[in-house]
């Protein structure tokens, strides 16, 4: 029903839904009461803090105050300033916050009152600390989940993969430039001892030849004097 009227309102097609003239006065109304509320649960968790620590430690009573009311006011102010995961964080913080302070209060009454001395050891030596610790890693957990930091960390891991893809095409480029280099002095070689085959075989039949060219003028002279020794027989 609300996704429809924002619609409407957002299309200027909803001129006839009312608007609430007085939201803004009813924001401010209930930040009174919180602040005036808070101021209570404040004192009360820094009465607390302070009776159940050293004299010279009274003043790490602000550090409670910070991770218990004010820490539920600023993680409440962070919840509506993101968005995704750390709102939800955010929210989770601001209900542990409250219960924290809420916890603080009754032990410190319970304290003035002087009764159920258990739960005031419980909440100031378990309770507080906790909560205390849960804030400090909350802290950096939203830190740790900020998205323009994820943003960053996504393009340098996407800047590392483009270069890693580029060295390997280079790899791969240099590697087969070395191939074609070795393939050509492989071709180079085998022409050489082509060549040099060539040339033995030629010198070896060149060194052939003479006697061949011998044996030739002397069965060419046999022939020719074979017709003159057979007329002188014939004379004879």
């Amino acid at each position: 029903m609300f996704d429809k009227l924002r619609e409407k309102l957002n299309s200027g097609s909803g001129a006839d839904v009312p608007r609430d003239e007085s939201e803004g006065s009813n924001d401010l109304f209930l930040w009174i009461i919180a602040l005036v509320l808070l101021a209570f649960t404040a004192y009360r968790t820094a009465h607390l803090v302070s009776n159940t620590l050293p004299d010279d430690a009274k003043v790490m009573a602000f550090a409670a105050l910070a991770a218990l009311d004010f820490g539920a006011l600023g993680w409440l102010a962070f919840a509506n300033s993101t968005a995704g995961p750390r709102h939800g964080l955010a929210l989770l913080m601001v209900a542990l916050d409250l219960f924290g302070v809420g916890a603080a209060a009754i032990a410190d009454t319970a304290l003035v009152a002087g009764v159920n001395a258990s739960i005031v050891e419980n909440v100031a030596l378990w309770a507080v600390p906790i909560i205390v610790l849960c804030n400090v890693a909350a802290t950096f957990a939203a830190k740790a989940l900020d998205p323009v930091r994820k943003a960053h960390e996504a393009e340098r891991v996407r800047l590392a993969r483009i270069e890693h893809a580029r060295r390997r095409v280079l790899d791969e480029i240099e590697s087969a430039e070395r191939e074609a280099e070795l393939a050509m002095l492989r071709n180079r070689a085998a022409l050489m001892r082509q060549r040099s085959a060539a040339r033995m075989a030629e010198r070896d039949f060149d060194d052939a030849e003479p006697g061949a060219n011998g044996r030739k003028r002397e069965m060419a002279a046999d022939g020719a004097e074979l017709p003159g020794a057979s007329k002188s027989r014939a004379k004879r």
